[in-house]
């Protein structure tokens, strides 16, 4: 006998959100107005606890080109800069004609956010094509940071308590163990996914086929 629990997810609208745009993991993406979007729990009912937990890594990172903006975090969710061409894998999957140059391009950007990320002792945790966003230039901005910060001596100041998705995730011991290796293997699968535009195995599924990889 299967014991299996589902839960139904029903959709809501924070004041502020026009409508839902995108959903990332735990949470909801919101159009607030053409330059900002909301991040908020799948339920009224979840804690913001994660969203706190990520606005203080931006607060860490500070700005730069190559990390999405945050501007501030509201009673709802985390307010952040809203990416009008979407993500690497809606845009890739939109326009497979995407020149080789372009995807180079990305490559080399993709480097440099999670690159400035490891220098503020900040691992992703999370890293996947669809996390990568596409701003008015079709300049790449890496998103969701819910993974560690450390000390200067290693010790762990902020957990985000995120894993790799299956396809993107280095088997180790203990098996939630982030460390740089880890963050760079996700990378490697991004950039996979960037130049020949599928996933690594894309006959399985990240969800259904988890136990077989």
């Amino acid at each position: 006998m299967s014991h299996i629990t589902y839960t139904v997810v029903h959709r809501y609208l924070p004041p502020t959100v026009k409508r839902i745009i995108a959903r990332g993991g735990d949470c909801w993406i919101g159009e607030v107005d053409n330059t900002t979007v909301l991040k908020y729990p799948q339920t009224q009912e979840e804690t913001k606890w994660g969203l706190q937990i990520e606005a203080k890594t931006f607060d860490v990172l500070g700005s730069h080109p190559r990390i999405v903006q945050l501007k501030g975090l509201a009673d709802d969710g985390l307010l952040l800069e809203f990416a009008p061409h979407s993500n690497l894998h809606d845009y890739l999957t939109a326009h497979p004609e995407t020149s080789l140059e372009q995807r180079l391009t990305w490559c080399i950007q993709a480097t440099e956010a999670i690159g400035y990320a490891h220098s503020k002792r900040i691992l992703h945790c999370v890293i996947r094509h669809d996390n990568f966003l596409l701003d008015m230039n079709l300049d790449l901005e890496l998103a969701d940071f819910q993974g560690q910060h450390f000390s200067a001596d290693g010790m762990i100041l902020l957990d985000g308590l995120s894993l790799e998705s299956t396809k993107a995730y280095l088997p180790r011991t203990p098996a939630d163990h982030a460390r740089i290796t880890t963050d760079l293997f996700a990378l490697g699968s991004a950039i996979y996914f960037i130049i020949m535009g599928h996933e690594v195995f894309p006959n399985l599924d990240n969800t259904t086929d988890e136990d077989e990889n």
